[in-house]
């Protein structure tokens, strides 16, 4: 049984700082985001987000929805200061399965998933990377975004849900969505 918890990301973006003595932005810039190809992805420096995105919180006491869109996604740092786009996470969802970037010995390890805690038994997680069903691929969630990608090995598919909303219980605004468009695509492959 494992649990899931940001700060092991944070932490190893500190070990990372330290062994190569560069930010973390630019380590994920030159050894992910450049050899991807993925231009439209960026790990913030500041309160800025690019183009015309918009986030949301429903604030029952305020009888409606709050714009969350002025936030500090860096302030996530390792554990999900990413902003990215649809074609940019598709991208990455298959590289995260396949290992693309890794040695083969790593990616066999971190495909050994245990069971998470509090998850229904087909909800799994890796070394940075959680299988549902026979999915692979992770979520995120930040002040009124809500993220699911998933790559589907058997079909070489990649579902990447993103919906511009998340309330104060931090609770997925895409997953249900996720599970719903999975099944409805690939019903063989689905086991909830």
């Amino acid at each position: 049984m494992t649990r899931y918890t940001n700060v092991n990301y944070n932490i190893l973006e500190l070990i990372i700082e330290r062994v190569t003595g560069r930010d973390i932005s630019v380590e994920v810039t030159e050894k992910i985001l450049k050899p991807l190809g993925m231009n439209d992805s960026l790990y913030p420096v500041d309160e800025r987000l690019p183009g015309s995105l918009r986030g949301y919180s429903l604030d029952a006491a305020a009888g409606g929805f709050v714009d969350k869109t002025v936030l500090n996604p860096s302030l996530a740092g390792g554990a999900g200061a990413m902003i990215s786009t649809l074609r940019d996470l598709r991208v990455y969802a298959q590289v995260l399965a396949r290992g693309t970037l890794l040695k083969p010995e790593s990616q066999r390890a971190r495909l050994v998933t245990f069971a998470l805690d509090g998850a229904p038994d087909w909800i799994r997680y890796g070394e940075g990377i959680e299988q549902v069903g026979r999915f692979y691929g992770h979520n995120g969630t930040i002040f009124g975004f809500s993220t699911e990608m998933y790559y589907l090995p058997e079909r070489d598919a990649v579902i990447v849900i993103n919906v511009n909303r998340l309330d104060g219980d931090d609770k997925s605004q895409s997953a249900e969505l996720f599970f719903a468009i999975a099944k409805l695509l690939f019903p063989e492959y689905i086991n909830w």
